[in-house]
């Protein structure tokens, strides 16, 4: 048998390497369709990787973070070889699974780049005989518009010389916003001001025990109108409570008078509650069709192939478009609006305008077709030596669709002169002068004032364009190469050939700055590795006293990349059993990170992280005197600006000069399975993960802290309006840092029979002894931060548990299973966003329970509970995505599923 981290056959399946191993019926008692959600809820995993819950930032992909160390840096294979999507589970759909296994332990030598923290390998279904036919429908009790599909079909056959597997999984998942849920964090954009108050209270903006307050975003539905005498809102359209509901714009024509000053925090401020308003859940439709064959062309030789087809439309819906003019790509000058526009009511300067455009949705959808072929052959060239030839071919297909955005052009003429012409007509020019086709908009009659007509003109759909392809061929060969006295030494050995091709076209407007929203230019390239690889399994002893087995295991491999040379990995281990059923284990090895095409060529586009600029005006009394020569150093007016954003706009992008990453793994461990507890064994197992050179960047709220500390090159990253407001901060990734991460896993498991059924019984748990990052600090230097125990709001913005747990107990008896799961997940610390207040998030623990019935005439039933006690997503102030972190907790509430499967 072959298991994940070598590729020597090996007669016993426990090898120096620890390795986790699921089948499809762990994902079917907790009625998991999911096959990333499932994998991220192991207890190995951390970090905040994207999920199908991941609204701002999603892409409707599923991607899985082993040791937290980031998604990039965990190696996802099919059957063991690469994919062209780099890890997207949602084009693995859990019925053609036979068993998940997890290697975790960096196998850069057997796998070449990103295998840095582990590998998840799936294994598909090999041999079926006759039809299954699955279907399963989950829902959330307690949020009536939470709804998915399952239906899927797999047949296969055996006969004389091969077989085959042909299969169809289809799954709907339907969208959630947050305000369909009963969750108090979902429905308003809390800011936490007492820690203590917050972690036990959780956030209250009203009353005596007020420990939070509300602050929304500066773009209104009425409109945010700053001028130099002040900011100002149209005082009808919001009634002093942040509510703008009753109000109808449609023909509104303001006046000064209408606009009364604006209230930006504090009780009945005018800011807005985009909260409720976006995706909890993101709807997705996928089809998933494959195939696996193999038959026999010689006696010892048979052919194989691998097909599978992924076809996917997914959304994500954000609050509706936080117009704002001076990110309007065709404004030059001071004027937001010109004075002689028919709307604009002012008798002064309008320098800048932020108004949310409720008018039309922001939605973003992707369209994904993605198919990945597999042609080898494997037999046997001596009764000891095999072979495997295979050529590997993934073409993947993505174009997104983005809604809600304007043209800049059009916009300024939009908001240019306008006038009411002689039949009663608002248009655009002046007199004797009319842009013909223009239709002038109104930014200053609240909500509903943008008719269908402005948008017409001034809305642009955006289309952009993702192509990848991967092509690898890979001959390896495993056999014996001679005896000696403990036994046969065993070998692999191998060469490969990979090439990653990727492309982003993105609409022209974006690549040309010319529309509103996020903009940069496009990218196109390849990579191609030529490798070289082997391992050698050496017995030393067996059979002798106190070692029964002891063998040692070493690899290499050498990677020649066509960007930056080559690059050499080694790795060892050892395997030493001193009594029947005691087995030692340990490995070494190196591993590295090669850049990929997007970190070294893509160019500079916007993306909007968390954070707020020190500089503003409700922060200005919280600086010293020499922040506050700093800060007007860079422009801003003395008592800081008024823009209180949340978010902050960054320049991200790619850098050629990158170099990998590099670093290296140990792990020490037993596994043991006393013969005086039959059914029970143990594993445990130490773990380090040391990298060097790691690519990241500067955040963007430690560059503006770096800055306003007088840190000169962070300075230089961040561009200011004339008005001393943010304009951008460039944060381009560099061989900056390095990362740890030290931990212990321990697996138990029990499987025992009694009178009334066989029970088995599993915990896995995982205990972070250190997760460290160097970063740099606000202060610009270098600084080591242990991110174990924490939610990590200035540098990642993602969850690192101290704990994790697994519990399984499953209950057997004649045509009936009986399953409960638990999930623990330990407490974090983390700080506020907007206040220096630490705070802390409560350990949670999940229950689930299953029941399935399998009936005579060979129908399966299975219904079951998730989330039994109904446990609330946990607060955490400033976090991204609904206040809390979907990719770690439960966020829908209690749920339940029902599962049909029948076997012709």
């Amino acid at each position: 048998m072959q298991v994940t981290g070598s590729r020597i056959r090996r007669a016993d399946v426990e090898g120096a390497n620890p390795v986790s191993v699921f089948t499809s019926a762990d994902l079917e008692k907790v009625g998991i369709t999911d096959v990333g959600d499932f994998i991220q809820r192991m207890p190995a995993m951390s970090g905040s990787p994207i999920g199908t819950t991941t609204n701002n930032g999603g892409s409707g992909a599923v991607t899985v973070n082993l040791r937290g160390l980031g998604s990039a840096r965990t190696l996802t294979l099919v059957n063991g070889r690469r994919t062209v999507d780099g890890g997207d589970f949602q084009t693995i759909p859990a019925s053609m699974i036979e068993r998940i296994e997890v290697l975790k332990d960096g196998a850069s030598a057997v796998y070449g780049a990103d295998a840095v923290a582990g590998v998840v390998n799936v294994i598909t279904k090999k041999s079926v005989q006759g039809v299954e036919v699955n279907f399963q429908y989950r829902t959330s009790t307690e949020t009536e518009s939470d709804r998915e599909r399952t239906l899927s079909i797999v047949t296969g056959r055996e006969f004389a010389d091969g077989d085959f597997v042909f299969g169809v999984d289809i799954t709907e998942q339907s969208p959630v916003y947050q305000g369909d849920t009963e969750f108090d964090i979902f429905q308003f954009p809390y800011a936490g001001l007492d820690g203590d108050s917050v972690a036990q209270n959780g956030p209250i903006a009203s009353g005596p025990n007020a420990n939070a307050q509300l602050l929304g975003s500066g773009s209104v539905p009425c409109g945010q109108v700053i001028t130099p005498s002040g900011n100002y809102i149209l005082g009808p359209c919001q009634d002093g409570e942040g509510s703008f509901e009753s109000w109808d714009g449609a023909g509104y024509v303001a006046s000064r008078d209408d606009f009364r000053e604006w209230v930006g925090s504090g009780p009945g401020n005018d800011t807005y509650n985009y909260a409720p308003v976006n995706f909890i859940q993101t709807p997705y439709t996928k089809i998933n069709v494959f195939s696996n064959g193999s038959f026999k062309v010689a006696d010892d030789v048979e052919a194989y192939t691998e097909l599978r087809v992924n076809k996917r439309e997914s959304q994500q819906m954000l609050a509706a478009t936080p117009y704002d003019t001076a990110f309007n790509p065709a404004f030059s000058s001071d004027l937001a609006v010109s004075p002689d526009n028919y709307y604009n009511p002012f008798d002064e300067d309008v320098t800048r305008v932020r108004r949310r455009v409720l008018e039309v949705e922001r939605g973003f959808t992707q369209d994904i077709l993605q198919g990945q072929a597999v042609l080898g052959l494997r037999g046997y060239l001596t009764d000891t030596w095999s072979f495997d030839v295979n050529y590997n071919y993934g073409y993947r297909s993505r174009t997104d669709i983005d809604t809600g955005q304007f043209t800049g052009s059009r916009l300024a003429t939009a908001l240019g002169p306008s006038f009411e012409d002689a039949e009663g007509n608002i248009v655009c020019g002046t007199p004797g002068n009319v842009v013909d086709g223009c239709v002038p908009m109104n930014l200053f009659g609240g909500n509903g004032s943008i008719t269908p007509d402005m948008l017409d003109y001034v809305g642009v759909t955006l289309s952009d364009h993702y192509r990848s392809q991967l092509d690898t061929f890979n001959a390896s060969l495993s056999g014996d190469l001679f005896e000696l006295p403990a036994g046969w030494v065993g070998a692999a050995f191998g060469y490969e050939y990979r090439r990653d091709w990727y492309s982003y076209s993105p609409d022209s407007g974006k690549a040309q700055g010319t529309v509103t929203g996020n903009t940069g230019g496009g990218t196109d390239g390849s990579i191609v590795v030529n490798s070289l690889f082997g391992e050698v399994a050496l017995p030393i002893l067996s059979g002798a006293p106190l070692a029964d087995i002891l063998e040692a295991d070493v690899g290499f491999r050498y990677d020649d990349f066509s960007t930056f040379g080559s690059e050499t990995t080694f790795q060892a281990g050892i395997r030493w059993q001193p009594v029947d059923g005691l087995l030692v284990r340990g490995t070494y090895g190196e591993v590295f990170r090669a850049p990929t095409i997007s970190d070294l060529y893509s160019p500079q586009v916007d993306s909007f992280p968390s954070g707020s600029d020190p500089c503003r005006a409700t922060n200005w009394g919280d600086l010293n005197g020499d922040q506050q020569a700093n800060c007007v150093a860079q422009g801003v007016p003395q008592g800081g600006h008024g823009n209180d954003d949340s978010q902050l706009r960054a320049k991200v992008g790619g850098n050629e000069e990158l170099q990998p990453e590099s670093g290296d793994t140990t792990t020490i461990g037993f596994a043991w399975s006393p013969e005086f507890a039959d059914g029970f064994n143990v594993t445990l197992d130490w773990y380090k993960i040391d990298i060097e050179n790691v690519i990241d960047s500067v955040s963007a709220q430690n560059t503006l802290n770096g800055c306003v500390n007088g840190v000169q090159y962070l300075c230089d990253l961040v561009t200011r309006r004339d008005n001393g407001t943010l304009q951008q901060i460039v944060a381009l990734p560099q061989n900056l840092t390095s990362r740890v991460a030290e931990g212990i896993d321990a697996e138990f498991e029990y499987n025992f029979s009694t009178e009334v059924g066989e029970f088995r019984a599993f915990l896995g748990w995982t205990h972070v002894l250190k997760r460290e990052n160097t970063v740099v600090n606000e202060f610009g230097d270098l600084e080591t931060v242990d991110l174990a125990g924490t939610y990590d709001q200035q540098y990642t913005g993602e969850t690192y548990a101290e704990d994790k747990a697994n519990f399984t107990l499953d209950w057997f008896w004649e045509d009936l299973t009986v399953s409960y799961a638990a999930e623990y997940i330990g407490g974090l610390d983390y700080e506020f966003l907007y206040v220096p207040q630490p705070s802390t998030v409560d350990s949670q623990m999940y229950h689930d329970l299953s029941v399935a019935y399998d009936s005579e005439w060979g129908t399966r039933f299975s219904i079951g509970l998730t989330n039994i006690t109904d446990e609330e997503p946990p607060y955490i102030d400033g976090a991204l995505n609904g206040s809390t972190d979907p990719s770690t907790y439960r966020v829908l509430g209690r749920g339940a599923f029902f599962r049909v499967s029948h076997t012709f």
